[in-house]
Formats: C-alpha cells, structure tokens, sequence
C-alpha cells in the first residue's frame, strides 16, 4: 500500500534526513474480500461466478477499489456460503 501526505504548514526548506512521524487511520469494518481474478466486468457492472449444480451463475456484486490483488464485496449476501470461481473466471466469461 502507498501513502502520500501534505504538510499542515509547509516547511521552508527539508534538510537531508528529516523525517515525517504521521498517524494512519483505517476503517476497521470487516468485509468478504475475493481475488482479482474472481471479478469479471462488463462497462460499469462488476460480477463473480458461483457453482450451481453442473453449471456456473453469474452474480451481480458491487466491489470496492482493488487492495493488494483482492477486491472487497461490499453486498456480502450475493456470496456467503457460495462456492465461487476463483481464478479464470474471465474465460467463463467469455464462453456465454
């Protein structure tokens, strides 16, 4: 992750070694978080795919921006206690 910051009151010159103690605050909210590779998207709709018997159902889900390779599922209930395709899930895509 990459923070950048902005000084309250801009020094007037930053001698060598000078250093920037900061505090980061977080949302501690937990959240269901699946791989890049689970999200297939078409214009602005983000989808993932879930197993149905012999087959796969595409779900609608709404996603936050992507963190580290994954990517959290802000409508949890489209995917609590579903078995979802986790890689590959463009190729699945493509083949409708």
């Amino acid at each position: 992750m990459s923070v950048h910051g902005h000084f309250k009151n801009e020094p007037v010159a930053l001698l060598p070694g000078t250093y920037l103690q900061a505090q980061i605050f977080t949302d501690s909210a937990e959240r269901w978080a699946v791989p890049e590779s689970a999200i297939v998207r078409e214009g602005a709709s983000t989808f993932v795919f879930i197993k149905r018997g012999d087959g796969y159902e595409k779900t609608a889900v709404q996603i936050a921006p992507p963190v580290d390779g994954w990517v959290s599922i802000l409508n949890e209930e489209a995917i609590i206690d579903k078995e979802l395709v986790l890689k590959g899930a463009y190729y699945l895509n493509v083949g409708e």
